[in-house]
C-alpha cells in the first residue's frame, strides 16, 4: 500500500545572518533585508516524510508553502532532496497573515490536493515561534495530531497489543464508557449489557458520534471534578469548534476552576489575540500567563489545599506566589 504525504514548510529569514539593518523602526523584521532559508525544522518534517516514502514503495511526497513568489525555491530544494512535487500559495492578501490565516489557506491547499494519508510539518518556525500552524491545520481538517514526534518506529499491532496497549478506536473500552455515562448523560445502562449506540443518542453533547467528546464532558464537568489546566496553542489560541466551547461555558457555568496554560516551552498566555482565546476569557477561564503545566498543578494543589471555595481559588490564580508567574 502507497501512501500520499504532504509536509507542510516555510521559507523563514536567515536568523544566521542578522545584520544592523535586520529590523524595522516598528520593530518588525526587515525581511527583505535578510537572506532566506529552508525553515530548519520544516526541513526536519521532510525527512521523516521522505524516510516513511523509502519504507513504504510507491509513496509520494508533496510539499505546500505559504508565502511571496521566492518561496519557490525551498519547493525546488525540497524536490533535490526526493520530495515528488510542490505547491506555492502567494498572494499579496495574505501578506501579515496569523496563523489562524495561515493554517485555513494551508488546509484548504490540501484539500485541493485530494486524498492525504499524512501530513508532516516542523514544530514552528523560527520567525515566529508559536507552534500553532500544524495543530491548527489538523484541526480544520478534522484528523488526529501527535505533537512533539522524535521518531517513526514500524510496529506491529500484535506487539503492541502484547505490552498491553489498548488499540480501541474510541480510546475507552465499554465499561469505561458506561461509567462516563453514568453521570449526568442520561444513560442507567449497567456494565453487562451496556449499550454505546443508545448511550451516545442520549447524550445530547456529542456530534457525530464522537466518543471522545463525552469523555472531554465527563471531564471537565464532572461532580468530583473542581479545577481543570487547558493546554492551548502558543499564546492561549484554542479549538473554536462549537462543542469545545460549549463545554467550556458549561463547566464555568458550574463554578469549575479552568486555567489556560501555553504547551509551548516558552512563551506566554494573551486571551486577547485570537477570538477564540477571548472566548474563553469571558467564559471564565483565568489566564496562566507564563506559568508551566507542571506549575499550574502544584499551584492548584496548594490553593485548593487552603479549604476554600472555588471563587476564591480562582481570584488567587494570577497572583505570583513563589515565582511561578513572571510577567
Amino acid at each position: 500500500m502507497s501512501l500520499k504525504i504532504v509536509v507542510l514548510a516555510k521559507q523563514v529569514p536567515d536568523t544566521h545572518n542578522v545584520g544592523a539593518d535586520a529590523m524595522n523602526a516598528d520593530g518588525t523584521v526587515n525581511r527583505a533585508a535578510l537572506p532566506t532559508v529552508f525553515n530548519p525544522e520544516d526541513l526536519k518534517a521532510l525527512e521523516m516524510a521522505l524516510q516513511v516514502k523509502d519504507q513504504v514503495p510507491g509513496s509520494t511526497v508533496t510539499v505546500v508553502t505559504m508565502g511571496p513568489p521566492r518561496a519557490a525555491e525551498i519547493i525546488k530544494d525540497a524536490r533535490n532532496r526526493g520530495a515528488d512535487d510542490g505547491f506555492v500559495l502567494s498572494d499579496a492578501r495574505f501578506a501579515g497573515a496569523d496563523t489562524l490565516a495561515t493554517s485555513y489557506a494551508l488546509s484548504q491547499a490540501i484539500r485541493q490536493v485530494g486524498h492525504v494519508d499524512l501530513i508532516f510539518g516542523g514544530r514552528q518556525a523560527i520567525d515566529g515561534d508559536t507552534a500553532q500552524v500544524g495543530p491548527q491545520v489538523a484541526e480544520k481538517l478534522d484528523i488526529p495530531q501527535v505533537t512533539y514526534a522524535e521518531e517513526l518506529l514500524a510496529v506491529e499491532m500484535q506487539e503492541l497489543q502484547d505490552l498491553g496497549y489498548d488499540l480501541s478506536m474510541t480510546g475507552f473500552d465499554e465499561k469505561e464508557l458506561a461509567d462516563l455515562f453514568s453521570d449526568g448523560t442520561g444513560s442507567d445502562a449497567k456494565d453487562d449489557d451496556f449499550d454505546l449506540t443508545a448511550a451516545l443518542e442520549k447524550a445530547s453533547f456529542v456530534e457525530r458520534g464522537d466518543v471522545w467528546m463525552v469523555g472531554r464532558h465527563r471531564l471537565m464537568c464532572g461532580d468530583a471534578t473542581r479545577a481543570v489546566i487547558i493546554e492551548t496553542y502558543g499564546s492561549g489560541n484554542a479549538p473554536s469548534r462549537q462543542w469545545f466551547l460549549d463545554i467550556v461555558q458549561e463547566a464555568a457555568a458550574m463554578g469549575k476552576v479552568l486555567m489556560n496554560v501555553t504547551q509551548c516551552m516558552s512563551g506566554t498566555v494573551n486571551m486577547d489575540l485570537y477570538a477564540t482565546g477571548k472566548a474563553l476569557e469571558k467564559a471564565g477561564v483565568v489566564s496562566g500567563r507564563d506559568i508551566t503545566t507542571e506549575g499550574a498543578l502544584a499551584k492548584l494543589f496548594y490553593l485548593l489545599g487552603k479549604g476554600r471555595d472555588n471563587t476564591w481559588v480562582k481570584a488567587h490564580l494570577g497572583e505570583n506566589i513563589m515565582g511561578e508567574i513572571s510577567l
